[in-house]
């Protein structure tokens, strides 16, 4: 990443299509409903430490921002997509959503349909330890080390995962009942308490921090993943997912607009 670059949030829209957007410069209007919840690509692992914003969005079409996962201020945002969750190594993509469906891309453009080895839906993904985690429906969870070959491995819960976020060494997932799992590899999951039983919706990870999303507006923030504590977030709806843009250059005011086109 070059030292003037703004990450960018990237907004899956279809097969191969992509909708970018600068973290001072996301513009939008509308509403999108459940089955349509935006898909928020998080930053690379290696880059979360760097300074940024998290950006959450509930299901009335308004987004929320924090710069330290704890502080919360209202935008205005809306995006539809068809696919629930994506991520990316140093040379690969991989895009997930219903049925168990699979997307690899190494070129941006052609997306390949690979077998994830789950019928199960897959809402989550994210890449981290040299490894990408798959997480869905029915404690779903795959694991691929190559974006092609994946295997099923057992997370212990039988409820709907419905995000995943890597740091500090560590995969966190969450879902519904405020279930929260996390894993050193992948492969070996331990439950955390939550503190909550309302549906999980997102995690990201940034600033050292974790953050998790959900239902009438719950955030929870965790520095280690393990033990975490409920956070005011003032949103009044269901909030669905929830990303942390890194960001070189001057960063957006408190009070800045959050637009998205």
């Amino acid at each position: 990443m070059k030292p003037n670059d703004t990450w960018m949030v990237c907004l899956a829209v279809g097969i191969g299509a992509w909708v970018n957007a600068r973290a001072n410069d996301l513009r939008g209007s509308g509403r999108f409903e459940d089955s349509l919840t935006p898909c928020l690509m998080a930053a690379p692992a290696g880059e979360t430490r760097r300074p940024g914003v998290f950006v959450t969005l509930d299901n009335e079409g308004r987004g929320y921002v924090s710069f330290d996962g704890m502080r919360w201020a209202p935008r205005t945002v809306s995006l539809n997509t068809n696919w629930r969750s994506c991520t990316r190594s140093a040379t690969v993509s991989v895009m997930v959503g219903c049925d168990g469906r699979l997307r690899l891309c190494s070129n941006a453009v052609h997306w390949l349909a690979v077998n994830s080895r789950t019928p199960s839906a897959l809402h989550g993904v994210a890449f981290g330890n040299g490894r990408f985690v798959a997480v869905g429906n029915e404690g779903a969870v795959v694991s691929s080390e190559d974006g092609v070959s994946w295997t099923v491995r057992k997370a212990g819960t039988d409820e709907r995962l419905r995000a995943v976020a890597f740091g500090n060494g560590l995969f966190v997932a969450v879902g519904y009942a405020g279930t929260i799992l996390t894993s050193p590899d992948g492969i070996r999951w331990t439950a955390r308490e939550s503190g909550v039983t309302t549906r999980l919706q997102g995690v990201a990870f940034g600033a050292g921090t974790f953050v998790a999303v959900g239902w009438h507006g719950v955030i929870l923030s965790s520095e280690t993943g393990t033990k975490w504590a409920q956070q005011r977030s003032g949103a009044p709806a269901h909030l669905q997912r929830v990303t942390f843009i890194c960001h070189a250059g001057a960063m957006p005011r408190a009070d800045d607009p959050l637009h998205v086109d």
